[in-house]
């Protein structure tokens, strides 16, 4: 990671994006459970959550040190994305779970909503209403390219093999035709050639973004 310190320049923080994290994570718990028979996953993520909540606090509150404003809004945005990234995951597990073994709590089935996919913005239930307002026609590519859209502003968060839960709360949640899930999963993947044919498409639905994301995306410390 890139020095974010003016003052001292052999004092950095190797804070990891999303991406990276995800790259790593499966290696993070592998070890973590090695360590001792109870360990569990539930609760390698409960760690996880609380070691980067004050990541580098007492660093960054260290009045010796000036830092670069734009790499330390970087630092703050990346550190808050991937708590809620954790956050996320830890509602994919009941109460207990015992390295694996199925017990009655695992069984059960955990209700997502709409607002479980929903990152980065200072009131989730506001900014899925005026969502639903202003995207009331948009079906297939279209709402597709919205997905992608709002998953680059780092709003929309969609783990591993959860496209298809996504989908049923977005056809709960919006409550008319979207189009089907193999369409929005398979048939349009924001890929650069796709960039570049669906172009137009893109930037009608960035432009009717715009102002959804300038109202509510939070804003960086």
């Amino acid at each position: 990671m890139d020095n974010i310190v003016k003052a001292n320049a052999n004092a950095e923080i190797d804070f990891p994006t999303l991406d990276r994290y995800k790259e790593i994570y499966s290696l993070l718990l592998s070890n973590y459970l090695g360590e001792y028979k109870s360990n569990t996953e539930k609760r390698f993520i409960e760690l996880q959550i609380e070691h980067y909540k004050t990541y580098s606090d007492e660093f960054l509150n260290n009045s010796e040190y000036t830092f670069n404003k734009y790499q330390l809004e970087r630092f703050f945005t990346d550190r808050l994305i991937l708590i809620e990234y954790l956050e996320h995951k830890l509602k994919d597990f009941p109460q207990y779970i015992n390295r694996g073994l199925k017990t009655e709590n695992t069984k059960r089935k955990i209700d997502l909503t709409f607002n479980d996919f929903i990152f980065n913005v200072s009131d989730k239930d506001i900014f899925a209403k005026d969502l639903k307002k202003v995207f009331n026609t948009e079906s297939g590519i279209d709402f597709k390219i919205m997905i992608e859209l709002l998953k680059e502003e780092k709003i929309f968060l969609i783990g591993d093999r959860k496209f298809k839960a996504f989908y049923e709360v977005c056809k709960k949640y919006f409550d008319r035709e979207i189009g089907s899930r193999t369409g929005l999963n398979d048939l349009y993947k924001h890929s650069e050639r796709e960039k570049t044919h669906y172009s137009a498409n893109i930037e009608i639905i960035r432009a009717k973004l715009k102002p959804l994301i300038d109202k509510h995306k939070k804003a960086t410390l």
